[in-house]
């Protein structure tokens, strides 16, 4: 009676039998839009890389993404689950992720485009010199990563949150307008 009807857009399970097919992401294929190997608080950023999947990248679990290098807390994560589509921070990951997309390049390789932001207030303090990004992805075990890259030295970043604000001119608006 509530069993679904034929068709995969109808049905009410399905299984997907796959040969469990190693991924791979080379880190040739990683970039990050830095300025001057710098991150700027508040302006939108993109970390991209590649993925690679004979059973697709939608068949991976969870790619972690630590900006600030292996961090326990959650400082600097970033969390995509390429199964059902969900990209999240944690409480403390004092940055906001506003995408992931994907782009099929071919022969089971996949690009995948993060965007993200840092807080204006983020943490400083808690970085090295250089940040050091770092990797995780799992698959079909949530215990034991397939992929582990880090230290990832070629998109090194520092914060970016030294600013400063010239006021040139000011106008009170408010009424009674003054001059």
């Amino acid at each position: 009676r509530y069993g679904g009807y034929p068709g995969l857009g109808n049905d009410m399970a399905t299984l997907i039998v796959a040969i469990n097919e190693p991924t791979t992401i080379p880190t040739a294929g990683i970039s990050l839009d830095t300025v001057n190997e710098q991150l700027l608080a508040g302006q939108m950023h993109s970390l991209v890389m590649e993925i690679n999947d004979e059973n697709g990248v939608n068949s991976i679990d969870i790619v972690e993404i630590n900006m600030a290098g292996n961090q326990d807390d959650g400082f600097g994560l970033m969390v995509w689950e390429p199964r059902n589509g969900d990209f999240y921070t944690g409480n403390n990951s004092q940055l906001v992720l506003h995408d992931v997309s994907t782009n099929f390049i071919g022969d089971s390789n996949w690009q995948v485009s993060w965007n993200f932001s840092l807080d204006w207030n983020f943490d400083s303090s808690r970085l090295q010199e250089y940040s050091l990004p770092s990797i995780i992805v799992y698959d079909d075990d949530e215990l034991n990563p397939v992929v582990v890259i880090s230290n990832i030295g070629e998109i090194r970043w520092q914060l970016d949150n030294n600013l400063q604000v010239i006021v040139e001119n000011i106008t009170d608006t408010t009424p009674p307008i003054s001059k």
